[in-house]
């Protein structure tokens, strides 16, 4: 199917060790598709461009992992401007 993105809208793609990545804390826990989508919609609520809104979210990911990757993180968002 085609979607057609509106003003405003945001195509959001992203690997999975974004979501993987593991808490810095010995709980073990995940960041989870939960946490990347409020995540998400915290930094988009704030009217950022997309390159602002990739640097925030992975400098959460990494500030939840302690610094430490174990996989790829690679998120690619496109914001539709205009009207």
């Amino acid at each position: 199917p085609v979607h057609k993105l509106e003003p405003g809208d945001m195509l959001v793609m992203l690997t999975d060790g974004l979501v993987e990545a593991r808490s810095i804390d010995l709980s073990d826990q995940l960041f989870g598709e939960d946490r990347m989508r409020e995540c998400l919609a915290r930094h988009a609520a704030a009217g950022l461009d997309a390159r602002t809104l990739v640097e925030l979210v992975i400098a959460d990911v990494l500030a939840f992992a302690g610094g430490k990757r174990e996989d790829d993180m690679t998120l690619l968002v496109v914001r539709r401007m205009g009207t």
